[in-house]
Parts: structure tokens; C-alpha cells; sequence
């Protein structure tokens, strides 16, 4: 027993919470699509996979990190065919703090070929998952060991950034504000101008489409 904990590097679960308000995320902060898969890609930890797949999902889906540990399980992620497509949909996501007392839900869309790179690192630990397994937790620990994850790969980051990152890039792609409401669950498009983040460029790249 005393060498399987030697073998377990120390994990400072202490409150986090506060990590969140460090930084005020503007255009200039958000990281690029590449440099984000480069720094997934280079992360190492005693759990890599799991660890891996954790931060493409929070970018993914663009959820709250309360609404990926310990409440969507495996058996939640499907393919599903649409228009000779396949796509991978995360079924019955729970919004939190959508509404008081009201519980609400979720389908989140994935394009496994615009996101390739991203779906990787989630299919490379789900296939880990024993079919027995499917109805329990796909992350199964708690907010403050997914700041200490997320802050392994970047101390200047924390979970809620890769909501921001994914709206903003959701966004260049030419989603409007109706669907980012059903992607990430808003009830209005008021959350837009918080998590949105553009800057003339990417409006000059909209100028060079039309």
C-alpha cells in the first residue's frame, strides 16, 4: 500500500473557486483553436487520457464544469445521422442556473470532422469505458480537481474559459445568436455579449464571404 501512494503524485485539492475572477477574458486572451489542441496534446498527468478528454469537453461543449463532473455519463454521447451527416450529440446536458427550481436541458451538437482534432482526445478515454460502465460518471471527481486539471495546463486558465472560447469560435463559424442559445442553453441572447469575443478581423473575414 505505501508504494501504490508513492507511486500517486500529491493533488492540492484545496477551494479554487476563486480562480475563476482572476482574469477577465477579452479577444486578446482567448488562445487560437491550434494553440489550444498543441497545449492538449502536450499535457501529461498521472491521468492523461481522462485529464485530456476533460478539457476537450469543456471546450466541446461549451458547459459549465458543474454540468460535466460527476452528471453526464457515457451513455449520453451518441451518433446520430442528420442530412447524410454523422454527427456526435451529448443528450439531456443539464443547464444549471438556467432557471430557479426549474430543471432544464440540453442537446449539444458535435461535428466530428470540423472538431477532428478535439473528438480525439474525447473518443481516446471514452473507448477506455467498459459498456458496464456507461450509466456511471464520465468524470467522476469534483470542481476543485478539474481547476487543478485545468490549471496544470495552463495556470492562466480556468474551466469557464473554454465556454467563452468555444461561443467566440462558434461564432466566427457564423452561428448566430438563436443558435448559440440552443447550443449552450440561454434563455435569451443577453449572455452573448459576455462570452462572445470578436475583433475586426474576424469581421473582415465575414466582409471577404458575402
Amino acid at each position: 500500500m505505501d508504494t501504490i501512494k508513492q507511486t500517486i503524485p500529491h493533488i492540492d485539492t484545496r477551494d479554487r473557486s476563486g480562480w475563476r475572477k482572476k482574469s477577465k477574458v477579452t479577444d486578446r486572451t482567448l488562445l487560437t483553436r491550434e494553440v489550444l489542441l498543441v497545449k492538449i496534446g502536450n499535457y501529461t498527468s498521472y491521468a492523461t487520457i481522462r485529464d485530456r478528454c476533460l478539457i476537450a469537453f469543456l471546450y466541446l461543449t461549451a458547459c459549465r464544469i458543474s454540468e460535466a463532473v460527476k452528471d453526464v455519463v457515457p451513455a449520453q454521447i451518441v451518433f446520430e445521422e442528420h442530412k447524410g451527416k454523422t454527427f456526435i450529440v451529448v443528450r439531456a446536458m443539464n443547464c444549471l442556473k438556467r432557471r430557479p427550481n426549474n430543471k432544464a436541458e440540453r442537446d449539444v451538437v458535435i461535428d466530428p470532422i470540423a472538431d477532428a482534432d478535439f473528438v480525439t482526445f474525447l473518443m481516446d478515454y471514452i473507448n477506455t469505458i467498459p459498456p458496464e460502465d456507461a450509466d456511471k460518471p464520465l468524470f467522476n471527481f469534483g470542481r476543485h480537481m478539474a481547476y487543478h486539471i485545468v490549471r496544470r495546463l495552463d495556470d492562466k486558465l480556468f474551466p469557464h474559459y473554454f465556454r467563452h472560447l468555444r461561443c467566440s469560435d462558434l461564432a466566427r463559424q457564423g452561428l448566430n445568436s438563436a443558435d448559440l442559445r440552443q447550443f449552450v442553453g440561454w434563455t435569451n441572447d443577453s449572455p452573448a455579449s459576455k462570452y462572445v469575443h470578436l475583433n475586426w478581423k474576424d469581421t473582415a473575414s465575414k466582409m471577404m464571404n458575402n
